[in-house]
């Protein structure tokens, strides 16, 4: 739509689709690890979702009956989501700004590209902060760190956390700093779709059927 032979970088382009088959490949066996599939809600929240795990109970969190192996492979297959999302972005951005037909200027261009550019500016802003958020998350779940652990003494039922000091709050500030753009990053590329390219206007039926 906008004259150009291929994307900017073909090879990023390339490696943003196959890191999406990691991510296919880690949610679907979130289903089959022990402590079944994660059901810590879609938001992850901490203690709920990244809690220490008590000696003797085993991986599975005391704070979510789902928060054990299952979390850890939604953690990583959103991981591989955000870093495919982000090399498609600046791919998308690179290539409008820079590979347009000559004579289109940005305001020429199609209201779908339009869409497609404010959609891949928003995830280059605000992807990276949700997957560092993602990793830190991980890191509290495999190799003890406590970035969103709590202080150390609080009580949840019959059961007292341990070495902590981490900010269970920090997560959420760096998990909507994404996800409150993320309705934005749905809906824009249906908002900018152009009827004329749809196969039952009369541009698409001429385009499909011929004259």
């Amino acid at each position: 739509m906008i004259g150009a032979k291929d994307m900017a970088f073909p090879a990023l382009n390339m490696m943003s689709y196959w890191f999406m088959w990691p991510a296919f490949i880690f949610i679907l066996t979130s289903f089959f690890v022990e402590g079944g599939a994660p059901a810590a809600g879609w938001t992850s929240y901490p203690t709920l979702a990244s809690a220490t795990m008590p000696p003797g109970e085993g991986f599975q969190s005391p704070s979510a009956p789902n928060s054990g192996h299952g979390q850890i492979f939604w953690l990583l297959s959103l991981t591989f989501v955000g870093v495919s999302s982000m090399m498609g972005s600046v791919n998308y951005i690179t290539t409008i700004i820079n590979m347009r037909a000559p004579g289109m200027t940005l305001y020429r261009m199609p209201m779908t590209i339009w869409a497609m550019f404010i959609t891949a500016i928003l995830q280059a802003f605000a992807l990276p902060v949700l997957t560092v958020a993602l990793i830190l998350q991980t890191l509290d779940k495999t190799i003890g760190t406590t970035f969103f652990l709590p202080m150390d003494g609080l009580v949840f039922g019959n059961w007292q956390t341990g070495t902590g000091g981490g900010q269970p709050l920090l997560w959420q500030h760096l998990f909507w700093f994404y996800s409150h753009p993320a309705v934005y990053i749905m809906i824009l590329p249906a908002m900018g779709w152009s009827p004329t390219l749809s196969p039952l206007s009369p541009v698409g039926l001429s385009l499909a059927i011929g004259p």
